[in-house]
This record gives structure tokens, C-alpha cells and sequence, in this order.
């Protein structure tokens, strides 16, 4: 599981169980990982575990070659394009994908954060979970 940082610039939220090991857990987010060409083509599947304004890690297989630059497409049709900023073998088959989509426009950002907060996850590093409203 990763761990907190005290540099980080947002929040984050875990969409699985905070208190177990990444390897181990199995809630998340299902999305579509694309490659960022003219025409986005489909990658591989990935389940994001933690979520932020600034980002969010993902479960990746190990065996796909995902480039530096992708599109993260949600099942509700919602997308962000994210640098890869962080790549870490979780096991022998899952790789840990550290994303950045701090470039895209902060109004779709929030808009994404809405969007997986009315499935109320829980903040992370907090005890309690807490009603969160994201104001454009």
C-alpha cells in the first residue's frame, strides 16, 4: 500500500480498503488505459486504488507495455489524460502505476472527483468518513 506523503498537493481517497496492502486488496475503480495517439487505442484494463485532484494510483498487468502518456477512460464515459509518474512491481503479474493529470482542466478534474465521491469513498489518512463536496 502506499504510503502517505507530506508532499503531496491533494487529498487523496482510497477507493479499496485502506488498512490492507495493495496486493492484497480487491475494490477499486475499473478504467480503460488508451494510448495518447491521434486515434486513442485501447491498452489494457487497470483498477484505480486512490484518487486525488492531482491524480491517482492504478493496478496495471505487468506484461503490458504502458508508454508515459495515457488516456484513463472511467465506465461513466469520463476521461483524463495522465502522465505516468511512477511505475513499482506489486507482484509477479500486477504493476503499481503512479498517474498525474494535474495538466487537464481543473473544472473536468473536479468533475471526476464528484462523480467517484457520490459512491462515498473514504478520505484517506482520516478515521471517519467525511460528506466531501468539490466546488468548481
Amino acid at each position: 500500500m502506499s504510503q502517505p506523503s507530506h508532499s503531496r498537493l491533494h487529498r487523496r481517497w482510497y477507493l479499496g480498503r485502506e488498512d490492507l496492502p495493495t496486493e492484497q486488496q480487491s475494490g477499486g475503480v475499473a478504467v480503460t488505459l488508451y494510448r495518447n495517439l491521434f486515434f486513442p487505442w485501447p491498452l489494457c484494463k487497470a483498477i484505480v486504488k486512490d484518487v486525488s485532484l492531482g491524480g491517482a494510483g492504478a493496478l496495471v498487468p505487468v506484461d503490458k507495455n504502458v508508454p508515459g502518456k495515457v488516456k484513463v477512460v472511467f465506465a461513466e464515459g469520463m476521461s483524463l489524460t495522465a502522465k505516468i509518474v511512477h511505475r513499482q512491481p506489486i507482484s509477479e503479474k500486477l504493476l503499481f502505476l503512479g498517474l498525474d493529470w494535474s495538466k487537464e482542466p481543473d473544472s473536468k478534474r473536479r468533475a471526476l472527483l464528484n462523480l467517484l465521491m457520490n459512491r462515498k469513498y473514504k478520505p484517506a489518512n482520516k478515521p471517519q468518513a467525511e460528506e466531501v463536496e468539490v466546488h468548481e
